[in-house]
């Protein structure tokens, strides 16, 4: 089994397309989200890039996250405050995506015993949300009913823990949730949950302390590939 993973792409849907198309041996493709504004773009690269994730949705085992970018576009609504984020790129998005093309993003994805999200989710957030983790193991099936549920909390309110942002990033919480979470000072890792993650800008693929927990957000110059559940981390070459 072997898994490719992208991170960040902020418009440059064509470096990810010349990588997918070097990998063409892989079973699965996983965006960590975050696929539109980037300094210095337009209208026009947004809706192009658009284009590009709506074509991508479309082909089987290619699967697309969440990022902080994606919610301001999304929900046609602006809720936290992104880099870039105008009202023109919003309109010239979502003219080309659907409510049901939205519905397609996951909050996260399991990938060969790997949990990946687009920001990562610390201990601290977890155990601020549900105190009784402190004295208690947490599992797997609990990662995945925790986003969905508050996913849906998200969704019917507007506002969820989860998918807040932290003082590093300018919000009220001491830790941002999976699309917001700062590395590595606002990340801690869950016993028994290995992840991966984009979203906090580093030089290179970078790992937590020695643990299983990797941040590959380095402006699409590096990518993943796991194979029989090993990580091996690429540098982008054309």
């Amino acid at each position: 089994m072997r898994t490719l993973i992208l991170p960040d792409i902020h418009t440059k849907h064509g470096k990810a397309q010349q990588i997918i198309e070097k990998h063409p041996d892989v079973d699965e493709v996983v965006c960590l989200g975050d696929y539109f504004d980037n300094f210095g773009d337009s209208g026009q690269s947004n809706m192009e890039t658009a284009i590009w994730l709506k074509n991508f949705l479309k082909k089987e085992n290619h699967v697309a996250l969440l990022g902080n970018h994606e919610f301001n576009y999304a929900f046609n609504r602006m809720i936290y405050g992104c880099s870039g984020y105008t009202k023109e790129k919003r309109e010239l998005i979502n003219d080309v995506l659907t409510i049901e093309d939205w519905k397609k993003l996951k909050p996260y994805y399991m990938a060969q015993g790997w949990y990946l999200t687009h920001a990562g989710i610390s201990r601290r957030l977890l155990l601020h949300m549900f105190p009784p983790l402190q004295n208690s193991s947490f599992t797997r099936d609990d990662f995945g009913k925790i986003i969905e549920k508050h996913l849906k909390l998200f969704l019917l309110t507007g506002s969820s823990l989860l998918f807040e942002a932290g003082r590093s990033r300018n919000g009220k919480n001491d830790t941002g949730g999976i699309t917001w979470c700062h590395f590595p000072d606002e990340f801690g890792p869950i016993k028994g949950i290995k992840q991966i993650f984009g979203h906090t800008r580093q030089k290179e693929p970078t790992w937590y302390k020695n643990t299983e927990n990797l941040c590959l957000d380095t402006g699409l110059n590096h990518y993943a590939i796991i194979e029989d559940g090993k990580v091996s981390t690429i540098t982008y070459k054309e």
